[in-house]
């Protein structure tokens, strides 16, 4: 037994001290919460094979979406109970059976959240209070912020990032999923309102993010941080000053049309205009890295919406001008 240890035990008082310096690491320093519910579809999918398509469904009700309603709530995956997501139910069940690459990636999942909560830490007011889901989206999506049971969440889709771990940098993806509810934490922003929140908070939301996911990951390139396309950068470079008016001119407005064209992937009108798709994240990561030069990563996340706007707003100006 130390001197300190011998020491503690004699004194409550001494030992109250200590606890109190240690509370805010300890409260930091708790690990998140990751929740598996993933690998009950994943049982489901081999335990169904050659089953009928009704009964398959029944199943999967019952042994899923009874067991996690949360995580099939329309305002969850977008999707209402039906014929189209019964449709979804049973491609995403074969597409379980035919993988064989999900018990690895579920290890790495976890492994990268560990992680990358690790990287978080420097970042002033960080915790890591949130559930993070491991799912089967449907194909809904790979990674996004939800309600799930009245609690803010992570929700990582499984089947979606087991289809894209050969495109993108997964250390890169944690990081910019785990940002968002970070950044949401300490000044507001998120992107789990979409197109439905006005364009300057998504470009901010999904630039700083973008940002932040290779600062905070050792050795990440700006491809790997914007995703897709693996060439964004490049084709997005002689066109920013046309899609920087472009964003300016729709600032401070909340546009379906203009979310699709820069920030969503595989949307055919954007690839008829000339445009890379999700351009956005490209201009939004320009400005965040620009302002990085003057401010922290910390600072950035907890600037108030007032003087992110005008930031915003100047850099666009400056981009969209034309050059000498």
């Amino acid at each position: 037994m130390s001197m300190i240890s011998r020491k503690l035990r004699r004194s409550g008082k001494g030992l109250a001290a200590i606890l109190c310096l240690l509370a805010p690491w300890a409260a930091q320093a708790s690990p998140c919460r990751v929740i598996d519910a993933y690998t009950p579809a994943d049982t489901l999918s081999h335990r169904t094979t050659g089953m009928a398509s009704a009964d398959q469904l029944a199943a999967f009700r019952r042994d899923v979406v009874a067991r996690y309603p949360g995580l099939y709530a329309p305002q969850v995956l977008d999707l209402s109970p039906g014929q189209d997501m019964d449709t979804l139910v049973l491609a995403s069940l074969a597409s379980a059976r035919e993988s064989r690459t999900r018990a690895a990636l579920m290890a790495t999942l976890r492994h990268l959240v560990d992680r990358t909560q690790t990287s978080f830490r420097k970042l002033d007011g960080f915790r890591c209070d949130f559930p993070i889901y491991l799912t089967d989206s449907l194909g809904q999506f790979d990674g996004a912020g939800r309600i799930v049971d009245g609690q803010r969440s992570l929700v990582l889709g499984v089947d979606a990032l087991d289809g894209e771990q050969r495109l993108i940098s997964l250390p890169v993806f944690i990081a910019h999923e785990i940002f968002h509810r970070y950044h949401f934490m300490a000044g507001g922003f998120s992107d789990d309102d979409a197109d439905r929140q006005p364009l300057w908070r998504t470009l901010w939301a999904e630039g700083l993010a973008t940002y932040a996911s290779r600062a905070l990951t050792r050795g990440a390139t700006i491809e790997q941080a914007l995703m897709l396309p693996a060439d964004l950068s490049q084709r997005a470079a002689p066109l920013r000053q046309t899609i920087a008016a472009d964003l300016l001119a729709h600032l401070d407005r909340a546009d379906p049309d203009i979310y699709r064209t820069y920030f969503t992937y595989g949307n055919k009108a954007v690839a008829a205009r000339g445009l890379p798709w999700r351009s956005g994240y490209y201009i939004g990561y320009l400005i965040a890295a620009q302002l990085a030069r003057r401010h922290t990563l910390g600072q950035l996340a907890h600037m108030p919406p007032r003087q992110v706007h005008a930031l915003i707003r100047d850099a666009l100006r400056e981009m969209a001008s034309p050059r000498p």
